[in-house]
């Protein structure tokens, strides 16, 4: 998930070269596209760099300067919102509802006490976790809407009134509410909550933290806090580098944190597996199926352990179920492939090929099982 980094990067070039007084402001757009072409996340940059100067008068330019600007940004934006579109590449989305993103009208019922999760998060990062289960808010009554809805009006009434008592606040306050506009879930989001989704906003909060020491007079008062606080998020991040010594540990500790998620199954299945584990790595998976339906990962990988054990007819039923399911997942109509022609049905998998090819043309192994029959030396394997 480098991208979100990237994206961040990105962002801050873009606001560091508009904001500049120099003819260096003419990088700004450029900034921009590389932020948008790292995540479609950067879109909210122009409406952070319209806040900065609301905020700070210092920072201001001409009028027509800063204009021109924000009209050039938004048309950027615009040309890659067409893009993602009408080719339907959103990084973050599926076109398939796959069992984890809120849909309307959940993902409007959540969104408040995902901005809590967010910052209760920013301020005590723990526990920790790879993979968030996030039970859907569906109606008013629930007591976590009404929460999550008095912090989220809270966090914005706050914003507005530090701009007229507190500006350098109203900026830290409105780059937190900004930053997380993106991955609110407006639009659904694959994942609906995600550690990696506060990298921008953290730098909002980072602020608010710096500016309330800021008001302790002395400069030997404000490094305790400091000094406790840094000390604090370090022990964090050591007792959470165990976590990550490998990656049966790591999901197994998710497994721990989120049990009712089904991501971790299947992949402390994966991790068995490759350690010899079968039964045990059937077991997470059919777990894994059981718990989310809709993702049809576990399914494919228990049909893989019946075909590498021989039971290609209980693999064969997996892989049509999963296509059944899921009619776009490539690895299900793909391992599907490898079951028939190890039943020595050729014309079907051959098929099959074909349909594979329809979805995406270039799909390597089956661009491969096409040359069967000129080379029927060539390789058929199962998909990881």
């Amino acid at each position: 998930f480098r991208e979100d980094l990237l994206s961040t990067g990105f962002i801050l070039l873009y606001l560091l070269a508009a904001l500049s007084p120099t003819r260096a402001s003419w990088l700004a757009v450029p900034a921009l596209l590389a932020a948008l072409g790292s995540k479609e996340s950067a879109a909210i940059a122009p409406v952070l760099l319209l806040w900065l100067w609301i905020c700070l008068p210092a920072l201001r330019r001409p009028l027509k300067a800063m204009a021109g600007l924000l009209i050039s940004s938004a048309l950027v934006v615009a040309v890659f919102a067409t893009v993602w579109i009408r080719t339907g590449s959103l990084q973050a989305s599926s076109p398939e509802w796959e069992g984890l993103s809120l849909l309307l009208p959940a993902n409007l019922f959540t969104l408040p006490w995902l901005w809590c999760k967010a910052c209760k998060l920013l301020a005590w990062p723990h526990p920790l976790i790879v993979d968030y289960h996030i039970s859907a808010i569906l109606s008013f009554a629930d007591p976590r809407f009404l929460v999550g809805l008095f912090g989220l009006l809270f966090s914005i009434a706050a914003a507005l009134a530090f701009l007229r008592i507190h500006r350098p606040l109203a900026v830290a306050a409105g780059w937190m509410l900004i930053g997380f506009v993106p991955v609110s879930n407006l639009v659904p989001l694959y994942n609906p909550f995600a550690e990696r989704y506060l990298y921008f906003p953290a730098i909002g909060f980072a602020l608010i933290v710096a500016r309330l020491l800021s008001f302790i007079p002395r400069a030997a008062w404000r490094s305790l806090p400091l000094a406790g606080l840094c000390a604090a998020y370090g022990c964090l991040t050591v007792l959470r580098l165990q976590d990550w010594s490998n990656d049966l540990t790591l999901w197994s500790r998710t497994l721990k944190q989120a049990p009712g998620s089904a991501r971790p199954h299947t992949w402390v299945g994966l991790e068995l597996k490759a350690r010899g584990d079968i039964p045990g790595a059937v077991e997470h998976y059919t777990e894994a199926n059981r718990l989310n339906p809709q993702d049809v990962s576990a399914l494919v990988n228990i049909g893989i352990c019946y075909g590498e054990a021989g039971r290609l007819g209980q693999a064969e039923q997996c892989f049509r179920e999963a296509i059944r399911r899921r009619p776009s997942k490539i690895d299900a109509y793909w391992n599907l492939t490898v079951a028939l022609q190890k039943q020595n049905r050729n014309s079907e998998a051959m098929e099959l090929a074909r349909q594979i090819l329809e979805i995406d043309p270039r799909f390597p192994p089956a661009l491969n099982a096409l040359n069967l029959y000129t080379n029927p030396a060539s390789p058929m394997y199962i998909a990881p």
